[in-house]
């Protein structure tokens, strides 16, 4: 009898020495310090996503988002607003926003701006590690990581993240251009990619100058002199018609025109005071940079550097010279971010300059100390996030009013929180909004007699047919504007109102001088009532908000 002898081989082992590198790389990837400083930015920016309502802005870029993406999918038509006083194209992230708005409300939006700064982290990383290495690239990323315009822009429901994220994604392909095999692919994208964000925020234009020099002096070593500047002709000429063609066919340049012309007249030590505080160490950080280069580096790239450092500058720049003072440190980023690679080039030039046995104990040092910028960056961001009103008493008083409303009028500067918060915003057709010219009801009736104001506003109300007026009262004084009585059937205690107010009705500034006219001619007006009346505090000044509604004709 043959006996058929059967071997089963098993599956050879895996080689140990690969395991092992295996194991070790994603050992490597989950411990890098990168991700230490993306989980400190993320925790320090989570905080601030709950802390206050949405801001008149949110609501306005969130509100315009449904109303894009309801025209795409059902053809409803679309505000010209959208499309003249957004200061960015309304096509772009509002529908972005509002789609992260539609799966987790203002919390979700308010994320998504979160993941896009840390994709802007990563990014400065990546770049500066290029550029200057390891050690230079960590501390770049750090010191970005907690400033305060990346950590409150990462809490914050705007285009602001978008654009910077993409602004920082050009940076990133300028530098796969110098060493990849598609130079010329690598360019276009880059200049396509900056072209996206300057239509996102219209205030991306002003870092556009710095992007062109900063592409031209990082391929300069790399490619040389003639070759590096026909590469940055090509990234300007890119770059400007791949601009042009977004604002075309998106059909925005009336909007970038009319923003242009805005003119707020700060004063020039009010926006320095302002980068001073938000961007001021990594500025200094950055001239530290500066110098080390001019006395260790030699030509282009002592240059870049100083190209970086002065990038911090460029946005302070031209507020000034707009006279404006309006969202710094929602612009700052776009600076800071290539700052921040000149101030962790002069760091690690610093550390590197010391024997070798004082290095880890000056690191550890640094690294703690980093902790008071964290803190000083992060409780700056926490009082902007508490620098406007709280909407949820409004919000719920204001709800159930406009649900059975016809005709709406909102005044004199919430109206996009209104319209954010309640399903009749959709039905923008509805809405009055003060700070558009020739509005039905002017706050500013400057062109006639004072003593005519409440005869004209009692006009003009008998023949709007406003189903719901809201009003807020925001600077001090001790009593309601111009002696007004709260109707006696009210179901409002009279002294809750008088306990809330602790605001002038800004009567002695000009876009809201009308506002105590306004007031009693709706007050003398029998065809309304006050149907709600509640705080609207921001955390320096006390106001309150007051809701009539227009009677059931019987």
């Amino acid at each position: 009898m043959n006996t058929e002898m059967i071997f089963v081989q098993d599956s050879p082992p895996r080689h140990p020495s690969r395991e092992r590198t295996r194991v070790l790389g994603l050992r490597r990837r989950i411990f890098h310090p990168l991700v230490a400083i993306c989980a400190l930015q993320t925790a320090l920016s989570l905080t601030l996503v709950w802390s206050n309502t949405a801001f008149t802005d949110e609501a306005e870029f969130l509100w315009g988002g449904h109303l894009e993406i309801s025209h795409w999918l059902h053809g409803t038509p679309l505000p010209s607003i959208l499309s003249d006083n957004f200061f960015g194209a309304p096509s772009i992230y509002p529908p972005i926003g509002a789609a992260a708005d539609s799966v987790g409300g203002l919390a979700a939006a308010r994320i998504l701006s979160l993941i896009f700064m840390l994709g802007a982290t990563a990014l400065l990383y990546l770049a500066a590690n290029r550029l200057f290495g390891k050690a230079a690239a960590l501390t770049a990323s750090a010191l970005w990581a907690i400033s305060e315009p990346a950590l409150r822009i990462g809490a914050f429901a705007t285009y602001d993240a978008l654009s910077v994220f993409l602004t920082a994604l050009s940076a990133w392909l300028v530098l796969q251009a110098g060493f990849r095999r598609h130079r010329g692919e690598f360019v276009a994208a880059s200049a396509a990619t900056l072209a996206l964000a300057t239509a996102t925020a219209y205030s991306a234009f002003i870092i556009s100058p710095v992007m062109v020099a900063f592409a031209f002096l990082a391929w300069l070593p790399a490619i040389g002199a003639k070759r590096a500047i026909i590469s940055a002709a090509w990234f300007l000429g890119t770059y400007v018609m791949c601009f042009a063609l977004i604002m075309t066919e998106l059909n925005c340049w009336v909007g970038i025109i009319h923003v242009s012309g805005i003119v707020a007249h700060n004063p020039a030590a009010t926006t320095l005071n302002g980068v001073w505080t938000d961007s001021g160490f990594v500025v200094v950080l950055a001239a530290i940079g500066t110098a080390a280069a001019i006395f260790t580096e030699s030509g282009s790239k002592r240059v870049l550097i100083a190209v970086l450092s002065c990038a911090a500058l460029v946005v302070p720049a031209a507020q000034i010279v707009g006279q404006t003072e309006v969202s710094l440190d929602q612009h700052l980023p776009y600076g800071l971010w290539f700052a921040a690679m000149s101030a962790g080039y002069g760091c690690s030039k610093l550390v590197r300059s010391l024997p070798t046995n004082r290095r880890i104990p000056v690191i550890l040092c640094c690294t703690l100390a980093l902790a008071y910028p964290a803190a000083d960056g992060w409780q700056a961001a926490w009082y902007k996030q508490l620098s406007w009103s709280n909407s949820s008493s409004f919000v719920a008083a204001f709800r159930p009013v406009a649900a059975h409303a016809r005709g709406l009028i909102y005044l004199p500067t919430q109206n996009y929180v209104a319209m954010y918060y309640t399903p009749q915003g959709h039905e923008w057709t509805m809405w009055s909004r003060s700070e558009l010219p020739q509005t039905e009801l002017p706050l500013d009736p400057s062109e006639i007699l004072k003593d005519r104001w409440v005869p004209l506003y009692s006009q003009l109300l008998r023949k709007s047919g406003y189903g719901v007026i809201a009003l807020f009262y925001t600077t001090t004084v001790r009593g309601l504007p111009g002696g007004m009585v709260l109707p006696s059937q009210s179901n409002i205690a009279r002294g809750q109102l008088l306990n809330i107010v602790a605001a002038d009705t800004g009567s002695a500034s000009k876009p809201l001088r009308g506002l105590p006219a306004l007031t009693l001619a709706i007050e003398s007006d029998s065809s309304y009532r006050l149907v709600a009346i509640g705080p609207y505090n921001t955390g320096t000044i006390k106001g309150i908000y007051a809701i009539w509604q227009k009677r059931a004709q019987t």
